[in-house]
């Protein structure tokens, strides 16, 4: 007996997407990021830095180093109060949530009051030839 579908057309893909908005050199970006399902704060977390990173690197100015979005924190909107609250769970994640990403404040990237734009799907991890940063001791 196969469990394969009898029909390539019985195939059901279903995607679970989570917004994520930040803020990228003082400007409110909004992603669409898609899991095959609901994630996990971590899964979230990861997702969100490597699409921000590549947003970095994309809009990086003369003058600023290269560097990654470090997650410090994420909000959530709470559509029925109306207000964002603390994401503390996996099970707050609901499909097309939206979420915010904070990061550490830094001298290329400060929190700021703006409307969040409509969410868009993040470009493509940026991949470098260069060496990759190493510590530095002294």
């Amino acid at each position: 007996m196969s469990l394969a579908p009898a029909h390539a057309s019985d195939i059901i893909i279903t995607m679970y997407f989570v917004l994520v908005a930040a803020d990228i050199f003082n400007v409110k970006t909004n992603f669409e990021l898609a899991f095959p399902q609901r994630p996990t704060v971590g899964e979230l977390t990861r997702a969100a830095e490597t699409a921000f990173t590549a947003e970095i690197a994309v809009r990086r100015p003369d003058g600023v180093p290269p560097h990654s979005f470090h997650v410090s924190k994420f909000k959530l909107y709470d559509e029925d109060r109306g207000k964002w609250i603390d994401l503390q769970s996996d099970a707050q994640l609901q499909d097309l949530c939206q979420t915010y990403a904070f990061q550490h404040e830094n001298p290329w990237h400060r929190e700021s009051q703006k409307e969040i734009p409509p969410a868009v799907r993040p470009p493509p991890p940026v991949v470098s030839s260069a060496a990759p940063l190493r510590p530095v001791y002294h």
